[in-house]
């Protein structure tokens, strides 16, 4: 009878052992894929922002290509009359450019 107690708390020990191993491993398991949820998911949104950023890159590149080709125009605008010194207009006078005009 001894002996069958004996067996029996042996067996109920090494069950009380493969139980606990083999939680830990299914803690590791479970660490491990929550480990590479998390990877996917950041690689994801990082995917995500980098195809945002490109987005607005092109964006960007677009505009200043318009900004550059478009330039400016006098367009409806009102020119300024220069006025004209004395000098430059004895030199128009001279040179016969006078027709009453100032």
């Amino acid at each position: 009878m001894v002996e069958e107690k004996e067996t029996k708390e042996k067996v109920e020990e090494e069950k009380k052992v493969e139980t606990s191993e083999s939680d830990q491993e299914s803690k590791e398991k479970t660490s491990k894929t929550n480990v590479l949820e998390e990877a996917k998911r950041l690689n994801s949104e990082k995917e995500k922002l980098l195809d945002r950023e490109e987005a607005l890159q092109d964006r960007r590149e677009q505009l200043h290509a318009e900004k550059m080709i478009g330039g400016t125009t006098d367009a409806g605008q009102e020119t300024e009359k220069k006025e004209e010194t004395p000098k430059e207009y004895a030199e128009r006078v001279i040179a016969g450019g006078f027709n009453g005009e100032n």
